[in-house]
């Protein structure tokens, strides 16, 4: 689905497409990439609980990119993500436990 397509659902509340789109935009997929309006849409996303972008709204904020860096909120993003069985968040937790940044 070309980028356009996926922007009109994502203006529509489609989480996923949302996802998708802000996920697209951070790794710049068809352009540089735009990490401040990639979190944008995938705050969208997350707020509507798809577990993708919370995920990737976790390493948004774990490394401060388009947003401001913050080691609670990506806690507690991938804490979210890691509730609904995403791997990715699974082991990031892990790896802030292992570096201190989060009680055991």
């Amino acid at each position: 689905m070309p980028i356009n397509d996926r922007r009109a659902l994502a203006l529509f509340n489609n989480a996923d497409a949302q996802a998708v789109l802000g996920t697209i935009l951070v790794q710049g997929v068809f352009s540089e990439p735009n990490h401040e309006e990639g979190a944008i849409w995938l705050k969208k996303a997350a707020n509507q609980g798809q577990p993708i972008a919370q995920s990737n709204l976790g390493d948004l904020y774990f490394g401060g990119h388009g947003v401001r860096k913050d080691a609670e909120m990506a806690l507690h993003w991938y804490q979210q993500a890691a509730s609904k069985g995403v791997q990715h968040a699974i082991d990031a937790i892990r790896r802030m436990k292992e570096r201190g940044l989060v009680p055991e």
